[in-house]
């Protein structure tokens, strides 16, 4: 694990993959662009004047996007602060900004802090014997509604095979691509 950089006033972006029992990247999460639906891209953006570095950016951008709503600073904070006390970015990589990439597991670290600060966010539902019911979210998370304000940018949720990522079997938005095959 590594700590993240935390450099200010550039882009930041989360990659989320799922390993196999063995530790071996298996899967790549990735949403489907609102903008465009025929392309798929990772979790991330321009930093805004509340961001206090690119990682504070990097899980902004994420909740907004995975999510769809504005999370406090608080809520922002909470997650950078375990992600850096538990030593859950497995990789960064430096590109017109920074991306790390973290596990699936780290998602449902992320859901249960969102769900701490806000107990009756309508993400509640999604709480099931304690775990992120996360097929039922990502079957009811379609968002056919313009972008606007940081909400709305991604349409779906997917689990997409990191190996069909790698051979060009769907169409990824370019930075998106490069940033994967920087990683991969």
């Amino acid at each position: 694990m590594v700590f993240p950089i935390m450099k200010k006033n550039i882009c930041g972006g989360i990659i989320i993959t799922q390993t196999d029992n063995s530790n071996n990247i298996i899967n790549i999460i990735m949403g489907k662009s609102n903008n465009n639906l025929n392309t798929f891209e990772n979790f991330g953006g321009h930093p805004s004047p509340s961001d206090s570095s690119c990682f504070h950016t990097a899980i902004r951008e994420f909740i907004e996007e995975f999510f769809n709503f504005i999370p406090s600073s608080s809520i922002i904070d909470s997650v950078c602060n375990s992600l850096i006390d538990n030593s859950l970015i497995v990789a960064q990589i430096e590109f017109n900004g920074v991306s790390y990439l973290i596990d699936f597991s780290t998602v449902e670290l992320i859901f249960s802090i969102i769900l701490q600060h806000i107990p009756d966010s309508p993400l509640s539902k999604y709480l099931i014997n304690n775990k992120f019911d996360y097929k039922s979210y990502f079957t009811d998370r379609i968002i056919t509604d313009k972008s606007i304000n940081g909400l709305n940018e991604i349409h779906s949720l997917h689990i997409i095979p990191i190996n069909d990522v790698l051979k060009n079997k769907y169409k990824l938005r370019r930075f998106s691509k490069k940033i994967i095959n920087l990683f991969f």
